[in-house]
């Protein structure tokens, strides 16, 4: 699951000037201090902190699984450390046993399968993940000069990181899925690259949020690792800062004995896109609507954010007196179309679809269509009561 991850080699030639010093020795990036008793990677530039979270016998922790080894800059430190509450203990769904199982499946490996009818928005499962490092190893300055360099010290990175770990922690971790044993990544960091969730809400630099996803963090998981692929996911991913914790909740009603998916591409893009960005775990996808593209749903998937921003701002104004003409009677046709393109292309379970139904509700309720008002006016209530499940 490479969901973000990226090795860019792009600064290389200027990270070797910046950091030209000797390597003291083979297990030691060149210019850099690894003091795992201490919890810092140190460079001539910036120092690194190694952090178990939570720290060891705090009662946010259940058990040795429940903590995260994370890599970090000091300064970033305190965008975790000081949320509200942090550290709390990690959610807990509302059930005596687990709502869900990982086993075995004839195609796809490893997956994790409901137990039980699970209801739309429900927590199917919250947990720390194993070890959270930056998504960018340039972030990390090391002096390299060839690809095969960055890789190599990069892997001696997350050895000081994984040798942290509880056992229990190192050996779900080193029992992960690695699609990248031949381009020249070592074991760790082929596990990071293909199971690494990009999480925007944990990133280096100023501001109030981040500036781009090289600027973030690699999240990898234990049970979210094993959630495979479909462009029509089933589970959506949240992640809880106060408790450091990877949240999944049910998209929509998923049945005893189905697998639990998530997608890990891009599902706004174009298929080809979408397979692109899927070639290096090594399978194609055969989701529905991977199953039935063609240019024109292609297009309506690239267009589709653009398109409900738009029905977004123009409800506005024809409800503030700006247009109050919107929408026509060419435009409601239009409307009704898209709404039910949107819904054959499965992208009705997601936040921007509402404003798709309230510009329907807006022109509905001008016309007196009554039935259609309210019958789409429940949908949206259906909507809005899934998202503040699911935020």
């Amino acid at each position: 699951m490479e969901r973000g991850t990226s090795l860019d080699e792009s600064n290389a030639e200027e990270m070797s000037i910046h950091l030209a010093i000797q390597q003291k020795d083979e297990s030691t990036p060149i210019g850099f201090e690894i003091d795992t008793t201490r919890g810092i990677i140190k460079s001539e530039r910036k120092t690194m902190v190694l952090l178990t979270i939570p720290p060891r016998g705090s009662p946010a922790a259940v058990d040795d699984s429940e903590h995260t080894e994370w890599v970090t800059l000091e300064a970033t430190k305190p965008r975790v450390f000081n949320v509200p509450g942090f550290p709390k203990p990690v959610p807990k769904p509302n059930a005596n046993a687990p709502v869900y199982e990982v086993r075995t499946t004839p195609e796809m490996g490893m997956g994790v399968f409901a137990t039980r009818n699970i209801k739309a928005g429900e927590l199917i499962f919250a947990e720390r993940p194993l070890l959270v490092v930056p998504i960018n190893a340039n972030m990390l300055e090391l002096n390299v000069q060839p690809t095969m360099g960055l890789y190599g010290q990069y892997e001696q990175i997350l050895e000081a990181s994984v040798s942290r770990m509880s056992e229990v922690n190192q050996v779900a971790f080193r029992a992960l899925m690695n699609s990248h044993t031949e381009d020249g990544s070592g074991l760790l960091t082929g596990i990071v690259r293909t199971n690494g969730y990009g999480e925007e809400s944990v990133y280096d630099g100023p501001g109030t949020k981040a500036a781009d996803l090289a600027s973030c963090y690699s999240f990898v998981g234990n049970v979210a690792s094993r959630i495979n692929h479909s462009c029509v996911g089933n589970v959506y991913r949240g992640f809880d800062k106060a408790a450091f914790a990877f949240t999944f909740k049910a998209l929509v009603n998923i049945r005893a004995g189905e697998q639990l998916l998530h997608p890990y591409c891009e599902t706004h893009a174009s298929v080809a896109r979408r397979r692109s960005q899927l070639d290096s775990y090594g399978f194609v996808c055969g989701c529905h609507v991977c199953a039935n593209a063609t240019p024109a749903s292609d297009k309506f998937r690239e267009v589709y954010t653009k398109r409900t921003s738009e029905f977004k701002a123009r409800s506005w104004a024809s409800v503030n007196g700006v247009d109050e003409s919107w929408p026509n009677d060419r435009e409601l046709k239009e409307l009704e179309k898209f709404r039910e393109i949107t819904v054959k292309e499965r992208l009705h379970n997601r936040p921007s679809y509402r404003h798709v139904l309230s510009a329907l509700v807006l022109g509905y309720s001008k016309r007196g269509m009554f039935s259609k008002f309210q019958e789409v006016a429940n949908a949206v209530k259906k909507n809005e009561t899934l998202f503040e499940k699911l935020f």
